[in-house]
């Protein structure tokens, strides 16, 4: 007899008493992801299909969802995401929420989202190989170059159709007059770097930390971005409890990467273009 998870009352629909079982979660039917992906090396877009599949364990709580790739046949692949576990009880909540409702798992906010990380899970992995997914939020690290020196670091990049976002930057300047501009950056054990764009906007949250849209840029693959292992390891991301301490450690990093007394920091962004 499977673990019991939870029971709910008696539905007129089903005429009966609902339950869920550990061994029956991976029969539910979760909602699939197509993602719409691009390759540098190619410059062109295509379509991933993914099928979501979740189960549970009989001594182990929790509800463990992972992405199968699909190929163009429908056929389940090898390349897979990482699980997420979710909690169990809310996972059947959201199930049972759907069907008294009259809706699908699809329509669950919290089944959305448990898909959605799954699928951020995969795109940040070594596994979608050269692939990079739009409106997927990448939580790496890179740096913002003048030639090869180090004038501000990037904590987040999201590719869309039309221009690439990067936030939680730690620079707050007018990349447009930055002599031989270029972002370098690393995510899940792979690195790319844009050169020949334009900034379209920056933005500020405060003095140094800012947002970023580039327009018209040319990407790449590379092997590494330049900074010693020790350093990335030793970076903490963005949280906004350790929000100072965030930006002086990207502060630091830069100034220890100046070649001359001239600081970025100090660029007027309403001089912007």
């Amino acid at each position: 007899m499977s673990r019991r998870i939870k029971s709910y009352p008696f539905h007129e629909a089903f005429n009966d008493t609902l339950e869920c079982d550990a061994d029956s979660v991976s029969e539910f039917e979760l909602p699939g992801v197509r993602m719409q992906c691009f390759n540098f090396e190619n410059d062109t877009d295509e379509i991933t299909t993914f099928r979501s599949v979740a189960r549970a364990e009989e001594e182990r709580k929790g509800i463990f969802i992972k992405l199968v790739e699909e190929d163009s046949d429908g056929n389940l692949t090898k390349n897979e995401s990482e699980e997420i576990v979710v909690d169990e009880e809310q996972f059947c909540d959201a199930i049972y929420e759907a069907i008294n409702g009259g809706d699908t798992a699809e329509d669950s906010e919290f089944i959305q989202k448990a898909v959605y990380d799954a699928a951020q899970k995969y795109a940040m992995s070594e596994l979608s190989g050269g692939k990079w997914f739009f409106r997927i939020s990448y939580k790496g690290f890179g740096i913002i170059c003048t030639g090869d020196e180090i004038i501000g670091t990037v904590e987040t990049v999201e590719f869309n159709k039309d221009n690439v976002v990067l936030d939680y930057c730690v620079s707050n300047i007018n990349l447009n007059q930055v002599e031989d501009c270029n972002i370098k950056f690393s995510v899940g054990g792979k690195c790319f770097k844009l050169t020949n764009f334009t900034m379209e906007s920056v933005s500020g949250r405060t003095e140094n930390l800012c947002t970023y849209v580039l327009k018209d840029y040319h990407g790449e693959i590379i092997d590494s971005i330049s900074v010693d292992d020790e350093v990335l390891e030793s970076m903490i991301p963005y949280d906004e409890s350790s929000e100072d301490e965030f930006i002086k450690q990207r502060v630091q990093l830069v100034d220890g990467n100046k070649t001359d007394d001239n600081s970025f920091f100090d660029d007027n962004i309403e001089d912007l273009l």
